[in-house]
C-alpha cells in the first residue's frame, strides 16, 4: 500500500453527485480523452503513460492544468470531482480538477452519460499497482484532461458525475465559469486511500438510498459493491436490497444515522468503501446493476 507524506497541511477528501435517469444513453469517452468507467463489463483502452519524473517533482505553473490521459488498470479506484468544464468545440469538452501526484494518484478513466438537458461527465483515479510501495507527497496538483464527445453539445449543461459533486460544477452549455480556479484545493480529494470494508447494520435513523460505483464478482453467488459513504455514527450502512429479474438483477444500498447518537458531529470526509453481498441466486448472464438509478 502506498504511503503519503502530508505537506502544508493539505487535506484531501471527497465530494458526492447526482447521475442521470434510466433513459441516458451511457458511452465511454474515446481514447483522445478518456475510456470507459470502472464499471463491471466495460473496457477501457490504455492511454500513454506520463512521465517517470520523481513523483511531485514538475508542478506546472501555478494556475496553469497538467494535461493528463486516463491510463486505465488504477487499483483503489475512486470519484473525483472537477473543478470546471469548458467546451473547446461542439464535441471536445477540457474538464479542470485537482489530484495528487502519481504514482500515488493517476487518472484511470473518464465516463460520459449523455441525457436531454444534461452531458455528466465523471472521472475516477487510483494508484499505480506496478509501484505499490511509492512515497508522494500530499498535495493537490492542477489538472486536466480533454474529453471528446460522441453527440453535440448543443445547449445541454455539463455535469459534474461524482457522487455529491457541487452542483455548482454544472456549466451551462460547457461555458463554465471563466474565474481562477480556487486557492484552496484541499477537500477536493482524499489521496491514496483504500475501500474499507463495511458490514449493514439494521436499524439506522434517516435510512436513504444511495448510488453505488461498481461492482466485482468475488464468486459465482457473491458480489463486491463499491460506494461513498461519510463517517460513523452519521453515515451508517444500514441494508442491502436485491431484486432479480430475468435479464438483471438489481441491488440497491441504503444508508442512515446511528439512532443512539443523535447529536454527533462528524467531520465532513468521504470514505471509499464496499459491501459483500451474497445472491441467492448466481449471476450467470444476467447485467448487475443499481437499483437506485433504475425504475
Amino acid at each position: 500500500m502506498k504511503r503519503m507524506v502530508a505537506a502544508a497541511g493539505v487535506s484531501l477528501m471527497l465530494m458526492l453527485g447526482a447521475c442521470g435517469g434510466d433513459d441516458d444513453k451511457v458511452e465511454a469517452a474515446n481514447d483522445a480523452g478518456g475510456t470507459s468507467a470502472p464499471a463491471g463489463g466495460d473496457t477501457a483502452q490504455d492511454a500513454p503513460a506520463s512521465s517517470d519524473a520523481m513523483p511531485g517533482s514538475d508542478t506546472p505553473e501555478e494556475g496553469t492544468p497538467e494535461i493528463v490521459k486516463p491510463r486505465p488498470g488504477m487499483d483503489n479506484l475512486r470519484p473525483v470531482v472537477w473543478e470546471k468544464a469548458e467546451s473547446l468545440s461542439p464535441r471536445k469538452v477540457l474538464v479542470t480538477f485537482y489530484g495528487g501526484v502519481e504514482p500515488c494518484d493517476v487518472l484511470d478513466s473518464v465516463k460520459v452519460k449523455y441525457g436531454a438537458k444534461n452531458v455528466t461527465i465523471s472521472l475516477y483515479s487510483g494508484s499505480d499497482p506496478k509501484q505499490p510501495d511509492a512515497v508522494c507527497i500530499e498535495i493537490a496538483k492542477l489538472k486536466a484532461v480533454e474529453v471528446d464527445l460522441s453527440e453535440d453539445l448543443g445547449d445541454r449543461q455539463i455535469a459534474d458525475g461524482a457522487p455529491d459533486a457541487d452542483t455548482k460544477s454544472s456549466t451551462s452549455g460547457g461555458k463554465a465559469d471563466p474565474g481562477t480556479p480556487p486557492d484552496a484545493p484541499a477537500g477536493k480529494m482524499r489521496g491514496d486511500a483504500p475501500a474499507v470494508a463495511l458490514t449493514p447494520k439494521a436499524g439506522q435513523a434517516n435510512v436513504r438510498g444511495i448510488t453505488w460505483d461498481r461492482y466485482e464478482m468475488i464468486d459465482s453467488d457473491t458480489v463486491r459493491i463499491y460506494f461513498m459513504s461519510g463517517v460513523e455514527p452519521c453515515s451508517v450502512l444500514d441494508s442491502v436490497k436485491v431484486v432479480y429479474a430475468k435479464e438483471v438483477i438489481r441491488i440497491a444500498v441504503f444508508e442512515g444515522s446511528d439512532p443512539k447518537q443523535p447529536n454527533a458531529v462528524c467531520p465532513a470526509l468521504a470514505r471509499f468503501a464496499y459491501t459483500d453481498v451474497d445472491l441467492k441466486e448466481a449471476v450467470g448472464d444476467r447485467e448487475v446493476v443499481d437499483d437506485q438509478q433504475t425504475d
